[in-house]
């Protein structure tokens, strides 16, 4: 990381060695020659230790720190469009809470169960959303907690995601090799509610929950260490983003999760994204854009309390042009190599990120 800034329009070079296996260094590389623009936005990253002294000890962790909450719940009260948020979600929970529905860990099936293909991808897709189900009324749920300090929000929260460690996040229909999206969803949002419900679980909770988050990441480890030999695989960024925040709410919880913020922390602020520069873009078009940009804002959220801006970085400042080229808000259909797989609906997608990065 950098945690300064360099002088601009000045000659500067660099050079290059590595270590190897034994201990032993090789010789510098080439010297090569390089000047900072005058006019290059100042992009400073903490080093991670800074960052770890800046998480709080206590929850919540993500989005708002504890001596922060009673500030940030009152927001609605002189803002109108924090007031409509609130609304939004307190008429979400109201809606989850009378039906009360958690869903269990559905049976292993195969294809070789099902008469047809198009029968098993029916049932695959509706498993799929089962699985996540809980997970995503849990983040709303908690969310909704977070906003109000309504007790029963939580404890619907808590209940969806304590679900979760009766299943079998391993070998079940929810796992990694079974699922990728359902996995990473249900690890990165029960984390949140683990975090914004903190203190209304028992420690008994607070264990088991956390063993079944880690238990989750363990089966997608593997993404980070792939990405130095698959530098473009979209799923694979996607799960640093929800692996550092994950790592930044148990930050102090778990020992480990200091070194899986490291690596994130890195791979975020010097290489994403990979699929753009400084104008903002992104050249896999707005079926995937739906899905990855959200996971960067996200983590750049979380950060922020640790004292990290990502959203100072060139990207960043410029991504909002994204959206008014690619989705203008008379437009229909997916641009880019996605084709009209996605039709308006990323467009939809789009255009609300374009609303909350403004």
């Amino acid at each position: 990381s950098i945690d300064k800034t360099l002088e601009t329009g000045i000659p500067l070079y660099w050079a290059v060695r590595y270590k190897n296996k034994a201990g032993k260094l090789s010789t510098w590389s080439t010297v090569r020659k390089f000047r900072i623009d005058p006019d290059a936005y100042e992009y400073v990253v903490p080093d991670i230790d800074t960052i770890v002294a800046n998480i709080p000890t206590g929850h919540p962790r993500a989005y708002v720190n504890p001596e922060d909450l009673g500030e940030f719940r009152a927001i609605k009260d002189n803002n109108a469009s924090a007031k409509l948020t609130y609304d939004y979600y307190m008429r979400t929970a109201e809606g989850y809470l009378k039906s009360y529905i958690i869903e269990k860990d559905p049976p292993v099936k195969t294809r070789k169960d099902f008469a047809t293909d198009v029968e098993w991808s029916q049932y695959f897709n509706t498993i799929n959303g089962q699985c996540m189900g809980n997970a995503e009324k849990g983040v709303v749920m908690g969310y909704a907690y977070l906003l109000s300090g309504r007790k029963d929000f939580a404890r619907y929260a808590i209940d969806l995601i304590y679900e979760y460690t009766n299943w079998d996040a391993i070998n079940g229909l929810s796992s990694h090799k079974s699922q990728d999206q359902s996995n990473r969803r249900i690890m990165v949002y029960s984390a949140l509610v683990y975090d914004w419900c903190y203190d209304q679980m028992t420690q008994d909770e607070r264990d088991k929950i956390v063993e079944m988050i880690c238990i989750r990441r363990d089966q997608v480890h593997h993404l980070l260490t792939s990405l130095d030999k698959s530098f473009y695989d979209s799923h694979g960024w996607t799960i640093y983003s929800m692996i550092g925040t994950v790592a930044y709410i148990l930050t102090h919880d778990v020992p480990e999760a200091k070194d899986w913020l490291r690596k994130a922390v890195i791979g975020y602020t010097a290489f994403l994204p990979v699929w753009s520069y400084q104008d903002g873009g992104w050249c896999q078009g707005t079926g995937y854009a739906r899905h990855s940009r959200p996971r960067f804002i996200q983590f750049g959220r979380v950060l922020y309390n640790g004292g990290v801006d990502l959203f100072s970085k060139g990207w960043m400042r410029n991504a909002y042009l994204y959206h008014v080229y690619t989705a203008p808000f008379d437009s229909v259909g997916s641009f880019g190599d996605e084709g009209g797989r996605d039709g308006a609906e990323s467009n939809s997608n789009i255009r609300k990120e374009y609303a909350e990065h403004i």
